[in-house]
C-alpha cells in the first residue's frame, strides 16, 4: 500500500516542480527540467523493486530506444502543431513515438547501437526545431499560478499503468515507455492549445538537451547494476545525472519566451 501511495504522489508532485521552475527561470529551463529522469528514475527504480534488478538492468537497455522514440514524438508535435489543430498534432506525435519505438525494436542491429544513436538524436532534434516566431504570444505567469492537477493526475495513472503492465510487455518495452512523454506532453499541450508556440518550441528544446541526464542515468545503471545492490546503483545514477543536469541547465540558462 505505502508503495502505491509513492507512485500515485511521486510523479505529480515532480511536474508541480517543473512548472514552478518554467515560471521562475522560463519554458527552455523547464524544458531542461522537464527533459530530467524524473518520471524515467522514479519508474525504473519501481521496477527494479517489483521485477528485480536483473528486469530494470534489460529496461535500461530499452530506455535507449525510449530516449529516440521522445525526439521523434517532439519533432512531430511541434511540427505538425504549425500546420494543423494541436489535438491532431498530439495524436500524431503519439503514433510517431509508438511507430519508432516499434522499429527500433525490430531492427535486426545489436542493442548497445541506440547507445550512441540516441545522444546523436538529441543533438539533432535540437537543430531541426522550427525557429521563434519573434511576434508570438508570450506565457504571463498568471498562467503558472494553480497547480496542474489534470496533469498531475495523467502522471499518476502513467506510473501505474507501466508498473503494471511492465510484466506483460517485458523488459525492453518497459523501458521504452519509461520516455513516453508525460511531462512533456502535458506541458506541450497546455502552451499550444493557448498558442503559446515560442514556449513550446524552447520547451521541446530544454526537453531534448535535458535528455541527455536520463542517458547519462541509465549508462549508468547498465554499469553498477551488475555490480552492485539496487539502492547504490540508483544513487549513482542520480549523481551522475545531477551532475550533468546541472551543466546543462548553466548552458541553457538564458532569456526566453
Amino acid at each position: 500500500m505505502a508503495l502505491i501511495l509513492i507512485k500515485i504522489t511521486a510523479i505529480p508532485l515532480l511536474l508541480w516542480m517543473v512548472m514552478i521552475v518554467t515560471r521562475r527561470f522560463g519554458s527552455l529551463i523547464g524544458g531542461v527540467v522537464s527533459g530530467l529522469p524524473l518520471t524515467s528514475a522514479t519508474i525504473s527504480f519501481f521496477m527494479a523493486i517489483e521485477q528485480g534488478a536483473d528486469f530494470a538492468y534489460r529496461a535500461a537497455w530499452g530506455a535507449f530506444q525510449g530516449i529516440l522514440a521522445y525526439i521523434v514524438f517532439g519533432l512531430l508535435f511541434i511540427h505538425a502543431s504549425r500546420r494543423f489543430h494541436w489535438m491532431f498534432a498530439f495524436m500524431l506525435a503519439v503514433v510517431g513515438f509508438f511507430l519508432a519505438s516499434w522499429a527500433s525494436v525490430a531492427l535486426p542491429i545489436p542493442t548497445w547501437i541506440w547507445i550512441p544513436i540516441s545522444a546523436a538524436a538529441m543533438v539533432l532534434g535540437v537543430r531541426l526545431m522550427p525557429p521563434i516566431d519573434p511576434n508570438g504570444k508570450t506565457v504571463p505567469a498568471s498562467q503558472y499560478k494553480k497547480p496542474p492537477y489534470l496533469q498531475m493526475v495523467s502522471g499518476s495513472v502513467l506510473t501505474l499503468l507501466i508498473t503494471t503492465i511492465a510484466n506483460h510487455v517485458g523488459p525492453t518495452f518497459s523501458g521504452i515507455l519509461l520516455f513516453f512523454p508525460v511531462i512533456g506532453g502535458v506541458l506541450g499541450i497546455f502552451y499550444l492549445k493557448n498558442q503559446y508556440s515560442n514556449a513550446a518550441i524552447q520547451l521541446y528544446k530544454g526537453a531534448f538537451l535535458g535528455k541527455l541526464t536520463g542517458w547519462t542515468f541509465m549508462l549508468t545503471l547498465l554499469i553498477a547494476l551488475p555490480y552492485t545492490n539496487i539502492a547504490v546503483a540508483y544513487s549513482v545514477g542520480l549523481i551522475s545525472a545531477g551532475f550533468v543536469s546541472v551543466i546543462f541547465v548553466k548552458r541553457a540558462r538564458k532569456p526566453s519566451c
